[in-house]
């Protein structure tokens, strides 16, 4: 997700007034000024969660498995084949995300996040009809993704920034990051069995967005001034984006069996939004930026003070969901399970998620000849297009016990897998690079009446992406107090979760343990 300006020269002067700087020349020299990617994450890896305890532990690969009610949401076409009433919660409780980006903020300079959470994977029920039994409905809640980084980091010592100025100067960098993005989802699903091989569906869903994104860099230093008085330069900018969006979304679906053979086809179609709002805020400014500075026609060092400032609040925003299409393959008896799944993510063009005032000034005005930055407080995303795979097992040691495992992967929507361009709006200090795998172990205990499962997962994060986020340790003048950026970050990406879930039968024995019973 981007948060830019758009660098294209306008054939008339963009503002009130014509100003002696064309603004998008001014925009450049404020972005290399701060080394602010001026961006945001959002919803960059669509597989980061599985909606139940059976399906994290058997890769997310669940698009035909009637008995567990998380096909709500995998593909409704299956609900039709639902033939006990059930009741089902499961929790994924990661032990901790570790992060760790080395050499992200400068060399020898690292980010590290270290975050323990407990999440609420599913709740979901299911309705049959005795008049209509070929018709059944299962209602829930899914958390559809969650992610949550904290990454702060400083550099203070004594630094040549200034050569013109005697000694050496006091140098502070500070680079500081928060991102939240969480996103849940309600809705309800029917299903209806044609014939004892096929069955349709239908889900309707509410999804709820909230973003939280803040990002500050700051880079001072103590000097001293032609005149011989101490004097503080300074280069700060700060950027904060807060998003809340409902959305409302449609997901048909088909399930085919025949025999020990099962196919599952289902597709997301594109959202449709209800609500949204956001705030967005952001500042440029530099203090004493003019002094030694070597070019004396460059905008921002020819006054002492310069601040560009957008703050607003209430502002209308729009946030996609990007359609998919998915298929499941699934073959096995009373005694085992194999389990294949993949979805296709379509891509998204570059849109604005907000787009709020124009009449935002380099301060002060007068100075600056009442330039008005255009685009300044806009918000813009999109997203390549993304093919995740899953497969799980299911085999059963006992009438009481099964062995559950899996794997699957969570791609990036913000960069292609098998391609390395980077193009400018995915630009940014956030997770838009990471891509995960993910492994899954554990059993499910069967009981007459209910279902429990434990397990562990365990995801590993990768990323080709290495240039830095900024560059504290070696500042220069004219780099505006902060150091090129390298090509040197690497990334450790692990977690660690353990998995409990629990499904109560509310109208009579356990399918799995009568089934099991009925082979011996």
């Amino acid at each position: 997700m981007r948060f830019s300006s758009s660098i294209k020269e306008e054939k008339e002067p963009f503002g009130r007034t014509c100003s002696p700087m064309a603004p998008w020349k001014f925009l450049v020299l404020c972005s290399v000024a701060v080394k602010l990617s001026l961006s945001v994450s959002a919803q960059n890896n669509y597989w980061t969660q599985a909606y139940s305890a059976y399906s994290t532990l058997t890769g997310g690969a669940g698009m035909s498995n009637e008995k567990d009610n998380s096909i709500f949401f995998y593909n409704p076409g299956a609900i039709g084949f639902v033939d006990t009433v059930s009741f089902n919660i499961s929790a994924n409780i990661y032990g901790i995300n570790h992060v760790k980006l080395n050499n992200a903020v400068g060399t020898g300079l690292h980010l590290t996040s270290n975050k323990f959470d407990i999440n609420a994977q599913v709740m979901a029920g299911n309705i049959s009809f005795k008049k209509v039994p070929k018709l059944n409905m299962i209602y829930g809640y899914i958390l559809r993704n969650f992610t949550r980084f904290e990454f702060e980091q400083q550099n203070d010592m004594d630094f040549d920034v200034i050569p013109q100025a005697p000694g050496l100067e006091y140098y502070r960098g500070k680079f500081d990051f928060r991102y939240n993005f969480a996103e849940y989802w309600a809705g309800i699903a029917a299903g209806y069995r044609i014939s004892e091989h096929v069955s349709v569906g239908l889900g309707y869903y509410f999804g709820y967005i909230m973003l939280r994104d803040q990002l500050f860099q700051e880079s001072s230093v103590d000097a001293i001034s032609p005149t011989g008085t101490p004097y503080i330069a300074s280069v700060t900018g700060r950027f904060k984006y807060h998003l809340d969006h409902i959305n409302m979304m449609f997901k048909p679906g088909v399930d085919l069996r025949f025999g020990k053979f099962k196919v599952g086809l289902a597709a997301m179609l594109p959202s449709i939004k209800l609500w949204g709002k956001g705030t967005v805020y952001q500042s440029i400014a530099t203090v004493n930026m003019n002094l030694y500075f070597p070019d004396t026609t460059n905008v921002l060092a020819r006054y002492p003070n310069l601040i560009v400032v957008g703050d607003q609040q209430g502002v209308d925003v729009q946030y996609r969901s990007p359609p998919s299409v998915s298929l499941g393959l699934e073959y096995g008896d009373s005694k085992w399970r194999l389990a294949f799944s993949a979805e296709y993510f379509f891509p998204l063009e570059e849109y604005d998620i907000i787009r709020g005032r124009e009449d935002v000034y380099a301060r002060p005005a007068l100075a600056y000849g009442n330039t008005v930055i255009p685009d300044f407080m806009r918000v813009r995303t999109a997203s390549y297009e993304v093919l995740n795979l899953g497969i799980g097992i299911d085999r059963s040691i006992s009438p009481k016990l099964a062995l559950l495992a899996g794997f699957r992967t969570d791609f990036n929507n913000k960069v292609p897998l098998f391609r390395k361009e980077y193009t400018d709006y995915i630009t940014a200090s956030n997770p838009e690079y990471w891509n995960y795998l993910h492994y899954s172990i554990g059993i499910a205990i069967h009981k007459p009446n209910s279902r429990t499962f434990i397990g562990l997962t365990y995801r590993q994060g990768f990323s080709s992406y290495q240039k830095s986020y900024a560059n504290p340790t070696e500042p220069t003048l004219t780099n505006f107090l902060s150091g090129p950026q390298e090509y040197n970050m690497t990334s450790t990406i692990h977690g660690v979760g353990l998995v409990i879930g629990y499904t109560n039968f509310t109208a009579g024995r356990s399918p799995f343990k009568s089934r099991n019973r009925n082979k011996q």
